[in-house]
C-alpha cells in the first residue's frame, strides 16, 4: 500500500470521525432544544480546525514513520537474529520494501487524484446548489449551513472512497 493510498484511508477514518461526532452532538441538541436555541457556530469551526489539526498530525506521522521504521528494522532485525539463535531472512526487508519515498507522486496517483476530485466535486456541486435552493426559499441559517456541511462532508468521503476504488481496482 503506497504513502498515497495510508493518507486516504487515514483521511476516510477522519472523515467518518466527524461525521459520527458532530451527528451525536447535533442529535443530542435537537432532543434537549428546539433549532434556533442551538449554538452551533463555534461547534462547526471547532470540528472544522480540529479536522484540519488531525490531517496534519497524520500526515506527519505517516511521514515520519515512512522514514523511521526501516532504520529501525534495519538496526532491530540482527539483535533479534542474535537472541532467538535464528537467523532472519531479509535482514534489511523494510528497506528493500521501500521502492517510493513517502512525498513521492507519480502520474498514476495524479490520475487517480484528477478522478476521485471530479466526483467530489459534482457531488458538491449539487450540495451547493441544494444550498442556494434553500437560501432562495429563505429557509434558516441552520438549515443551509448543515446542508453545506453535511454536504461537504459526503462529498470528501465519496473523493475518498473513490480514491480507494482506483488505487485497489486500478486507473
Amino acid at each position: 500500500m503506497s504513502h498515497q493510498e495510508i493518507t486516504v484511508w487515514a483521511e476516510l477514518f477522519a472523515n467518518f470521525a466527524v461525521l459520527i461526532g458532530y451527528s451525536a452532538w447535533l442529535l443530542g441538541q435537537l432532543a434537549q432544544k428546539d433549532v434556533s436555541a442551538i449554538e452551533y457556530g463555534w461547534v462547526l469551526v471547532s470540528v472544522f480546525l480540529l479536522s484540519i489539526l488531525f490531517s496534519i498530525v497524520a500526515q506527519i506521522l505517516l511521514v515520519v514513520s515512512a522514514h523511521v521504521t526501516p532504520v529501525i528494522a534495519a538496526h532491530v532485525r540482527p539483535v533479534i537474529a542474535e537472541k532467538t539463535g535464528r537467523p532472519m531472512p531479509f535482514e534489511n526487508q523494510a528497506v528493500q520494501n521501500d521502492t517510493r519515498s513517502p512525498g513521492l507522486v507519480d502520474v498514476r496517483d495524479k490520475d487517480i487524484s484528477c478522478r476521485s476530485n471530479s466526483t467530489g466535486m459534482n457531488i458538491m456541486s449539487a450540495v451547493a446548489l441544494a444550498a442556494l435552493a434553500l437560501a432562495a426559499f429563505e429557509v434558516g441559517f441552520f438549515e443551509i449551513a448543515h446542508v453545506l456541511f453535511f454536504g461537504g462532508l459526503l462529498a470528501s468521503i465519496a473523493m475518498n472512497i473513490a480514491k480507494i476504488w482506483f488505487y485497489r481496482k486500478g486507473v
